[in-house]
């Protein structure tokens, strides 16, 4: 009698655990698919990679070790956005890098020297860049090569020309170094899960 009653209850259980497991993915499921609708089309997205975050230069976004999802392909049929993280490669033999998308086309942009010695700023549509309530700056000790884009682009970005940056001044692996950036080295949209 007891064993019957031990028996019920836990084939009772078993069965609710079975019942909320499948309305756990069933309503996850719902609302991933809601949430990709409001990050843009998928058609084109040709791979969900999950990863994490391989170096220091985005913490307070992003910090190191942390998981990242990456869709590649994303921006293969979806506009680049003020503020998207973006899967940035340099060349081929380097592994991508994560980084914020600051200027977009058609904004003005502007290398400033700072006070500081050695130390630039950088002015987007005459808002000076800030991370973390500071400002943010290149380091160098020679014309910075955005400063040299921005007088051959006469302060404006031309289509598909972008600038990225670190959250962490004063950046590597982005415009701080290595000056606009065109679209096709985005390699896919960042996402923290």
């Amino acid at each position: 009698m007891i064993k019957d009653r031990l028996l019920i209850a836990l084939t009772a259980l078993l069965f609710l655990t079975g019942i909320g497991t499948i309305s756990y993915v069933l309503l996850r499921g719902y609302f991933i698919q809601e949430d990709f609708k409001k990050i843009g089309q998928l058609s084109c997205v040709t791979q969900e990679l999950n990863t994490q975050m391989k170096d220091t230069h985005m913490n307070g976004i992003i910090n190191k070790n942390e998981p990242i999802r990456v869709l590649i392909g994303f921006y293969d049929c979806n506009p680049i956005k003020r503020r998207d993280l973006v899967y940035f490669r340099i060349s081929p033999p380097i592994e991508p890098v994560v980084r914020m998308v600051y200027g977009i086309p058609g904004d003005r942009f502007k290398v400033i020297e700072s006070e500081n010695e050695n130390q630039w700023n950088i002015l987007i549509n005459d808002q000076m860049i800030t991370v973390d309530g500071g400002s943010y700056y290149i380091q160098s000790r020679h014309t910075p090569p955005l400063e040299t884009y921005e007088k051959s682009r006469n302060g404006v970005l031309g289509k598909d020309e972008y600038i990225i940056l670190s959250n962490v001044p004063p950046g590597l692996s982005d415009s701080s170094n290595l000056g606009l950036i065109k679209n096709k080295a985005f390699e896919g949209k960042v996402f923290k899960p």
